[in-house]
């Protein structure tokens, strides 16, 4: 069996045999690999490398920041507690210096007003003492002879004199001046005094009894010295001894009498 005879491909046109120029260009491709390798790629890994120690670096600084943020943080909230807690004892400190202060002023003030007191005390009595004092300098007199007068007997002596005026500045702190005159020592003698004093007529009026009884139907006092009658209810009725008796305040006021009383209330 003859086998037919097909057509032949050069050599030259076949892709699969190496020619020159597919020597000359894997020469070139080599030459270029190297050219990377050698130029290029080096600069280029270098450069990655710096990038990644760059981000690697940047990395760590950022976790020494967040540790050093967060030493940061805790000093700082340990100082905020600290300062907290000095505001607290300062507070305390102040509070307590406050309510020493307090005590302290109030405890002056009252030694003041204590001591206000004690002075207004002292010059009170001072100035009672002083208004004693003049009292019975000025009243002394007065009541001496006002005592001798009614008693009709003199009281120059000195210690009657003295003890006319201490009864008669005692009579006058009980508001009772005409008591003080009538409570003298020479009081019991007054009777007879008055009953040897000469008789004076006055009309409507009867002349007291030697015993100081009171006539019937006569119930106004009057006093012949002093011009003055005393009703019922008035102040020093009790204590006025009549010298004479009306049996009203019109009898005494037509004898020339004047109420008791009313000259000082005139005069004002």
């Amino acid at each position: 069996m003859i086998t037919p005879v097909t057509d032949v491909i050069p050599l030259a046109s076949n892709f699969l045999v190496p020619n020159g120029t597919f020597i000359v260009e894997l020469i070139a491709f080599v030459i270029i690999v190297f050219l990377l390798f050698k130029y290029i790629v080096p600069p280029i890994d270098r450069a990655m490398t710096a990038r990644q120690d760059a981000i690697r670096q940047q990395f760590a600084d950022l976790d020494k920041a967040k540790e050093e943020a967060n030493s940061a943080k805790d000093e700082f909230e340990a100082q905020i507690a600290d300062a907290r807690k000095e505001a607290a004892r300062i507070r305390e400190d102040a509070r307590e210096q406050g309510a020493a202060i307090i005590a302290e002023m109030r405890e002056q003030a009252q030694t003041e007003a204590n001591r206000i007191v004690e002075h207004g005390k002292t010059q009170i009595e001072a100035e009672r003492q002083q208004a004693v004092a003049s009292l019975r300098a000025e009243v002394g007199a007065l009541a001496t002879g006002l005592a001798g007068r009614i008693v009709g007997e003199s009281l120059e002596d000195d210690a009657r004199q003295s003890r006319v005026v201490e009864r008669f500045l005692a009579e006058l702190e009980t508001g009772d001046p005409v008591a003080a005159v009538q409570a003298t020592p020479a009081q019991q003698p007054q009777a007879a005094a008055v009953a040897e004093a000469p008789v004076r007529e006055f009309p409507g009026a009867v002349k007291a009894p030697a015993d100081g009884s009171q006539p019937d139907g006569y119930i106004v006092k009057g006093n012949a010295e002093s011009m003055l009658y005393h009703a019922p209810g008035g102040r020093w009725y009790d204590t006025t001894q009549a010298e004479y008796w009306f049996r009203s305040e019109e009898d005494a006021i037509a004898a020339g009498f004047t109420k008791a009383g009313t000259r000082k209330k005139s005069a004002e």
